[in-house]
C-alpha cells in the first residue's frame, strides 16, 4: 500500500497496460478511493508519495511509464520496468512554448500522455504509434528523458475543456460542445466511420459529429449533439449530453459484445460512428469513471434530488453589509453541502481565483474572464452543458414567451406587486434574499400560496465571485433553509446577484441542485432612471421570448413594477405575450422537494424508500469460445435521510468479481445525490 497526498477529492479507475511476450496487450486495474486528500492504493503499489516539495493533484499510468500533475500546475513524468517496482527519479516536462502554462489536467493511455493547461490549450508527449499524439505524424519511440512536450497546433484558437485518452487514440472536447479525436480507428473510437482499405489510423485532431438519428421528435433528425462531457476506454470513447450518453467504438478489442439491459452496445461495423446507449433524463449530470474494459457511469439529477434541507444550529445576521463568516460557516449545513461540492466539482473550476471586493456590485475580478465565462465582463452565458457545471437559464426558448421575475424581495412594497399580479392572474418568479425572507416570512408564503415561484437569491446580496466557496455555499444553504420553513419546498432556480457569475461559482451552485438562472432583458429600474418605463414599455412589442429583470426591492422599483403591469392591463387582448414564471417557459421542475410527480429524471432516488439495489447482469463471448461468462455487479444505495438534523446522503458501495480470469475490481465512495451504473466486460482467455 502506497499513500499519496491528493488534492481533491475523486474516484478513479487506472488502466495499467502490461505487454506480454507475444505482443499482446494485457490489464490490469487499480481502483482506489481518496479519503481526507490522502489516496490509498490497494492490490498493486506504486512508489510515489510525491514530487521534491509538490504535492500531487492527479496522475496517469500506461505501459512503464507514468506522469504526475502537481497542484502547482507542472508535469512530471516517470518510468518503471513493472508494477510494483520503485519509478525512475520524475522529470519535469518542458513545453515547446514560449507561453508559461499551469496545467490542470492529465490524462494517459499505453505509451503517450495529454496535458489541459488552464487556458484551455493542449499539449502531448509519448509515443504516437497511431497518430494520438495530434501532431500529424507517426512516432513510433519517445525519449522520456527529454522531458519534452509539444503544443497540438491544429487546435491553434480553440479553447479546451475536457481531455480523454485511450488505449491509442485521444479525445477533446471543446467550451462549445465540440468532439475533437485523433489516433488509432481501428473500432471506430474516433466517432468515424471505419473504412476498408484504408488508414485506420488519424493523425490530426478531427471534428467528430454526433448526429440524433434515432430521436423520437423527426424534427430533431440530423440535429447536431454539443456535449458537455466525455471519457475514453481502450477502444471507445463516450460523451454526455442533457443526461443522455453516447458512444463510439467498442468495449472489447476482440470479436464480442456486452448485453446491458438486453441492450446491444457492439459497434465495430462502420455504419454508425455514434449511437445513442443510456438515457438518465433530461435534468442529469453524468460523470465518467472509465477502465479499460468497463465504465462506471454517476449520474445527478440537477433540480430533482427530492430532499429536506438541513435547518442551520443559528441564522446569519440580517445586516446584509455583514459577510457570512465564522461559526456559520462551520455549521453542519454549510460543512455537509461542502462534502458534496468538493466530490463533484473539478479542482481547477474550484480553485479559479475570489475576486476582491469593493462595494455593492464592484469587484476587481482575478479570473480570466474569457475562459471563466465571468457575466458582468461581457454579459457570457453558458448556453451549453460543460465538465462541471450545466446550462445556465437566461431566456425563453419560445417566441412571444416573457419570463417575469422581481429580485432583493420580500420587503413591504411586495405585497402591492403581488396582489396586482394575482388580479392580473399572472403568475412571477420571485428570487428572495435570505435575509429578508427571515424577516418577513409570510410575504415568502404568501407568494407560494398565490401560485408564484420562490427561487433563491442568496442570504446577504454580495457578489458570489467575491467569496470563497464555503461563503458562497452559505449564502445558498441558509437561504434555501429560510425558504424551505416559510413555504416547505426547495426551489431548483438561484440568481447570483448583480449578475456576479463565473465558473466557480457555477459549478458549486449547480453541485448544490440549482440552475443558475440570469437574463437577456434588463429593466435598469434600480437606477431610478426616468427612462425605465418606456424601457419595460418596449419590450411588449417583442416576438423572440425573453426573461426579464426587475426588483422589488424598494417602493421606486415597485413603482415601475406596477405601472408596466398596468399599462398591460390597459392594453387588454392586443397584448400578446405569455408572461409567465421562467421554470414554465423553460420547462423546468420549479421545485426539487416535493418530488414532483412530472419529473422527467429516471436517475432519482426515492426517498421514501430506505434502500435499492440494483443488480448488473454482463455476458461476454469471445472467438475461440462460445462460453458465456456472468458477472453480476451489485450497486446498493442507501438513499437519502428525511431527519432534518442531516444532510442528504448517499452511500454506494460497489463490487466486481470474475474469479475464472483471477482478476476483482472493486469501489467503495460516498456520493450525494448520485445514481451509480456499470457497464463491465472481462475476456475469458486473460491470464495474469
Amino acid at each position: 500500500m502506497v499513500n499519496i497526498n491528493l488534492a481533491p477529492a475523486s474516484l478513479r479507475s487506472i488502466p495499467f497496460f502490461i505487454q506480454s511476450m507475444d505482443d499482446s496487450f494485457l490489464h490490469s486495474e487499480i481502483v482506489f478511493e481518496v479519503s481526507e486528500g490522502v489516496l490509498i492504493i490497494d492490490s498493486m503499489k506504486i512508489h510515489v508519495c510525491k514530487v521534491g516539495m509538490h504535492e500531487i493533484l492527479s496522475f496517469a499510468i500506461g505501459d512503464g511509464v507514468g506522469c504526475v500533475l502537481s497542484t502547482s500546475g507542472k508535469l512530471f513524468v516517470f518510468q518503471f520496468e513493472q508494477v510494483g517496482d520503485p519509478v525512475s527519479t520524475p522529470i519535469e516536462i518542458h513545453v515547446n512554448s514560449p507561453m508559461s502554462m499551469k496545467f490542470v489536467d492529465v490524462v494517459g493511455g499505453s505509451r503517450h500522455f495529454v496535458a489541459l493547461s488552464e487556458s484551455g490549450t493542449v499539449v502531448s508527449f509519448g509515443d504516437g504509434l497511431a497518430g494520438q499524439l495530434g501532431h500529424g505524424t507517426i512516432k513510433k519511440s519517445y525519449d522520456w528523458q527529454s522531458g519534452c512536450a509539444e503544443v497540438i497546433e491544429a487546435l491553434d484558437g480553440i479553447r479546451v475543456c475536457k481531455i480523454a485518452a485511450g488505449f491509442r487514440h485521444t479525445a477533446l472536447l471543446t467550451e462549445f460542445g465540440d468532439i475533437y479525436t485523433f489516433g488509432s480507428n481501428v473500432d471506430g473510437q474516433l466517432g468515424l466511420a471505419i473504412l476498408e482499405n484504408s488508414n485506420l489510423n488519424t493523425t490530426l485532431p478531427n471534428l467528430s459529429s454526433i448526429e440524433l438519428c434515432d430521436d423520437s421528435d423527426p424534427n430533431n433528425i440530423g440535429k447536431k449533439i454539443k456535449a458537455c462531457n466525455l471519457c475514453c476506454g481502450g477502444h471507445f470513447t463516450m460523451c454526455s449530453k442533457s443526461g443522455k450518453v453516447y458512444m463510439a467504438g467498442k468495449f472489447i478489442p476482440y470479436e464480442g459484445s456486452v448485453d446491458f439491459f438486453g441492450k446491444l452496445f457492439t459497434m465495430n461495423d462502420g455504419s454508425e460512428e455514434w449511437k445513442q446507449i443510456m438515457d438518465f433524463g433530461d435534468d442529469s449530470i453524468v460523470e465518467f469513471y472509465p477502465g479499460f474494459w468497463h465504465v462506471i457511469f454517476a449520474s445527478r439529477a440537477v433540480g430533482d434530488v427530492g430532499t429536506i434541507p438541513t435547518m442551520p444550529t443559528s441564522w446569519p445576521s440580517i445586516d446584509q453589509s455583514i459577510m457570512i463568516s465564522g461559526a456559520y460557516l462551520t455549521d453542519p449545513i454549510v460543512v455537509n453541502a461542502m462534502k458534496i461540492v468538493n466530490a463533484s466539482v473539478p479542482a481547477e473550476l474550484l480553485n479559479i481565483p475570489v475576486s476582491t471586493y469593493i462595494s455593492g456590485s464592484e469587484v476587481t475580478y482575478k479570473g480570466t474572464a474569457a475562459s471563466t465565462c465571468y457575466w458582468p465582463s461581457n454579459l457570457c452565458v453558458r448556453s451549453t452543458a460543460g465538465t462541471g457545471y450545466i446550462e445556465d437559464v437566461y431566456t425563453c426558448p419560445s417566441a412571444g414567451q416573457w419570463g417575469i421575475s422581481y429580485d432583493d424581495g420580500p420587503t413591504s412594497n411586495t405585497a402591492a406587486l403581488r396582489n396586482l399580479l394575482d388580479s392580473m392572474s399572472l403568475k412571477a418568479t420571485f428570487f428572495v434574499a435570505g435575509a429578508n425572507a427571515y424577516q418577513l416570512p409570510n410575504e415568502v408564503a404568501l407568494h407560494d400560496k398565490s401560485g408564484h415561484h420562490v427561487a433563491v437569491h442568496t442570504w446577504t446580496h454580495h457578489p458570489l465571485t467575491s467569496l470563497t466557496n464555503e461563503q458562497i455555499v452559505a449564502e445558498i444553504k441558509y437561504t434555501e433553509a429560510i425558504i424551505y420553513q416559510a413555504i416547505g419546498k426547495v426551489s431548483t432556480y438561484m440568481r447570483p446577484p448583480y449578475g456576479d457569475v463565473d465558473d466557480r461559482v457555477r459549478a458549486i451552485v449547480n453541485a448544490l441542485g440549482y440552475r443558475v438562472v440570469l437574463w437577456d432583458k434588463d429593466s435598469d429600474d434600480a437606477s431610478g432612471a426616468s427612462t425605465v418605463t418606456s424601457t419595460i414599455q418596449s419590450w411588449f412589442t417583442s416576438t423572440a421570448g425573453f426573461v426579464s429583470l426587475e426588483h422589488d426591492i424598494s417602493s421606486i422599483t415597485t413603482n415601475f413594477a406596477t405601472q408596466a403591469l398596468t399599462a398591460i392591463k390597459n392594453l387588454g387582448s392586443s397584448f400578446k405575450l405569455s408572461i409567465q414564471p421562467i421554470a414554465t417557459c423553460n420547462g423546468h421542475n420549479p421545485y426539487s422537494y416535493p418530488v414532483s410527480s412530472e419529473s422527467k429524471s429516471s436517475s432519482s432516488l426515492d426517498p421514501a424508500s430506505t434502500s435499492s439495489t440494483i443488480k448488473v447482469s454482463v455476458s461476454t463471448t469471445t472467438t475461440t469460445t462460445t462460453t458465456t461468462a456472468i458477472s453480476t455487479a451489485t450497486v446498493t444505495v442507501s438513499s437519502y435521510s428525511l431527519s432534518s438534523s442531516q444532510n442528504s446522503k448517499a452511500q454506494i458501495t460497489s463490487t466486481i468479481t470474475v474469479t475464472q480470469n483471477k482478476v476483482q475490481s472493486s469501489a467503495k465512495k460516498t456520493f450525494a445525490g448520485m445514481t451509480v451504473f456499470i457497464f463491465t466486460a472481462m475476456i475469458l482467455s486473460l491470464l495474469f
